[in-house]
């Protein structure tokens, strides 16, 4: 797996083998923001991580995703990850 711009938690190298849960930190920052310190600007209270990686024996045209993705920001709290499609999975 790989996700340009971050860097994972545990020292590892990208591309790394991720099957039993990775912690990605630094993307884009290492610290969101929250709503009220940036008057609701988007662009600084979010992020979006882009995940290229391959599941062995999964064939086309199926399109594997985590079983569950979360942000370890301290004070935050995630949502349940949804799938929009067969290629985005979202987390508010």
């Amino acid at each position: 797996m790989s996700a340009p711009g971050t860097i994972l938690a545990d020292g590892e190298q990208l591309p790394a083998e991720v099957g039993n849960g990775t912690v990605l930190t630094g993307f884009p920052t290492g610290t969101l923001k929250n709503a009220i310190e940036t008057a609701g600007n988007l662009n600084l209270i979010q992020a979006v991580v882009q995940l290229t990686g391959t599941e062995f024996g999964v064939a086309p045209p199926k399109w594997p995703m985590p079983a569950s993705i979360n942000i370890t920001n301290d004070g935050y709290k995630c949502g349940i990850a949804k799938l929009y499609g067969s290629t985005y999975l979202y987390v508010s």
